[in-house]
């Protein structure tokens, strides 16, 4: 009985574990593109609004897909 008790257990706290992670890797850091190259009002505007973005190697402009509502209410 103490066994069955320990085992299920067991089982519930890793799928909780594993749900969680995935869960937490699924909603991370995921960015889209919104343009070729950054305009200095343009950057102005994300940090003004706190806006999470990055600028690439190549000068292109992503913006966390959180933020996605928050790009479209102050900057088009």
């Amino acid at each position: 009985m103490k066994r069955e008790i320990a085992i299920s257990l067991i089982t519930t706290a890793t799928v909780s574990i594993a749900v969680i992670t995935f869960l937490f890797f699924q909603t991370g850091n995921d960015y889209y593109k919104i343009s070729e190259g950054a305009s200095l009002e343009q950057i102005e505007a994300f940090k003004k609004n706190n806006i999470d973005f990055l600028i690439k190697e190549d000068g292109s402009v992503w913006v966390n897909r959180l933020d996605e509502m928050d790009v479209v209410q102050c900057c088009t």
